[in-house]
């Protein structure tokens, strides 16, 4: 009979697709979630109506684009991290 030693009980046993899928899903939940909430709250002003709401939109889509907002809040979720 083969002799096992303390080495050959440290390997990790292959993880399944279930638990990898699982892992990946804990991952990439929260950058997802931002960016889906992001685009709610830009889609809610950018289909705001006419008013307060519109002339709120237009400036504050004015200052995000003049203080890099915009960029930041479209790139962040979207650009890969490693």
């Amino acid at each position: 009979a083969p002799v096992s030693s303390a080495a050959d009980e440290e390997i990790e046993k292959p993880k399944t697709l279930q638990k990898l899928l699982k892992e990946y899903e804990h991952r990439r939940w929260l950058p997802t979630a931002s960016i889906t909430a992001k685009s709610v709250l830009l889609g809610y002003l950018e289909t705001g109506q006419k008013g307060f709401l519109s002339k709120f939109r237009d400036a504050f889509f004015f200052v995000a684009g003049k203080v890099g907002i915009a960029r930041k809040v479209f790139l962040d979720s979207a650009t890969p991290k490693v």
